[in-house]
């Protein structure tokens, strides 16, 4: 994870480096898509976990829901004229709900709660997180 932390405190220079004059808010999408890469790896075990038990339609079915979301989503808030920042919390909110419903689905598979997700998972890995990306943009 701590690639991610470089490249989302480091988009800018990074992006500016590979395209040399990028669109603009390609730096703001790119942070979007690496916390949307984030949520979407945190229940990564659970889907793993029920494609292994060989129960999937349901859980496809259901877990799918997230994602599908997300189209109606940005619709509205592109015909709202909400710009990109409203697309990027649409996307972040989507593949959060994504996460919570495959942890959801998964919770008699891989026989854990939600609440035991949430804090043996979700702390966990937010508390690494903020505390990474806090380190990260003290000046050296």
């Amino acid at each position: 994870m701590s690639g991610q932390h470089i490249l989302f405190l480091e988009a800018d220079k990074i992006i500016h480096l590979w395209l040399q004059t990028p669109p603009p808010g390609v730096e703001t999408l790119a942070r979007y898509m690496l916390v949307t890469l984030v949520l979407d790896r945190i229940a990564n075990g659970h889907h793993l976990a029920v494609c292994a038990s060989g129960r999937i339609a349901k859980y496809q079915m259901i877990s799918s829901m997230g994602i599908i979301l997300f189209i109606p989503v940005v619709w509205c808030m592109l015909s709202a004229h909400g710009g990109l920042h409203a697309v990027g919390l649409s996307l972040i909110f989507s593949f959060a709900a994504h996460s919570l419903l495959r942890a959801y689905c998964a919770r008699s598979v891989v026989d854990m709660s939600l609440l035991k997700w949430g804090t043996s998972v979700l702390l966990p890995v937010f508390a690494v997180a903020l505390f990474s990306l806090g380190v990260g943009v003290i000046p050296v």
